[in-house]
């Protein structure tokens, strides 16, 4: 309600958003979002779009614009760019591999940090696959999200990754949503089910840098060095990663949104207190009227 709205937004300085399933749908616009995020503007609060989306920030950048987000770079964290930041930091001899798309190698790139995997060549047969694993400079395998995932890139992955005994991921969701059409529910694999699958093969786990992760909250701090999390809420629409990021970062105020991957029901269902976020709304664009 109106009081509820305005005791939350007035208690916070920075609000950090997720993109995907709050306020967009497979990049179309869920209705009234942008409004939303113009009124928030407009009463001083700083924005941080805060997305596991594997895009690069530029990508990201055009595509909030074509939506009329009226966004900068300086605003944008995606779990790619947090991975390569990371990889940076570690500065590991030898080479990468990245199972993923041409995003998350152009982010590595841009720092500088060396990698391979990039391209893909139909094998013959699986002694072609294996004859093609024989790098021997691999220090890592980082796993990301994969449109054209395959049984080949699988076998390398694992392979990789059980040589060097280091197994990555950019993030941990295992579905997000799809536009909600038809008479029942598409189930849309994420990075975390193509990790599940080198885990099980490998025996390995996995280390994961998105959200909810500490370190993608240090990555938030590259954007906003003064952000103080007693001022700050954490919109999104997933309780195992936006949620449990405000909650395990102690952001004052975490708000879940019912347009994308969680609902109400979820958090009646959920006994883990770091997924239980302290409000919820229909959809963003319900706060226009109090805003």
């Amino acid at each position: 309600n109106k009081n509820v709205a305005a005791e939350v937004i007035g208690a916070v300085d920075y609000i950090i958003c997720d993109i995907d399933g709050v306020l967009r749908l497979n990049n179309v616009l869920i209705p009234g979002t942008s409004e939303t995020i113009k009124k928030l503007r407009n009463k001083g609060k700083r924005i941080v779009f805060a997305t596991n989306n594997t895009a690069t920030r530029n990508e990201i950048l055009v595509q909030l614009n074509e939506l009329g987000f009226d966004s900068n770079i300086y605003e944008i964290m995606t779990s790619s760019f947090a991975a390569a930041l990371y990889f940076k930091k570690l500065n590991l001899p030898g080479k990468t591999y990245i199972m993923g798309e041409n995003s998350i190698f152009e982010e590595f790139k841009n720092l500088g940090v060396a990698t391979f995997g990039a391209g893909w060549k139909k094998p013959a047969d699986l002694q072609d696959i294996i004859d093609s694993v024989v790098d021997e400079e691999v220090n890592a395998v980082i796993i990301g999200y994969d449109f054209y995932a395959n049984y080949a890139k699988f076998v390398t992955a694992c392979t990789y990754a059980k040589k060097c005994n280091n197994l990555w991921a950019t993030n941990c969701d295992k579905t997000f949503a799809p536009p909600k059409t038809g008479s029942f529910p598409v189930v849309v694999p994420g990075t975390g089910a193509f990790v599940s699958f080198v885990e099980t093969a490998t025996e390995l786990k996995a280390k994961f840098l998105g959200k909810p992760t500490t370190f993608f909250f240090e990555c938030l701090k590259l954007l906003e060095p003064n952000l103080d999390q007693n001022r700050t809420l954490m919109i999104g629409d997933s309780l195992k990663t936006d949620i449990a990021f405000g909650n395990q970062n102690s952001f004052r105020y975490t708000c879940l949104v019912e347009t994308g991957t969680d609902c109400c029901d979820d958090i009646l269902n959920t006994n883990d207190p770091i997924l239980v976020p302290s409000h919820y709304i229909r959809r963003l664009s319900d706060l226009n009227k109090y805003l």
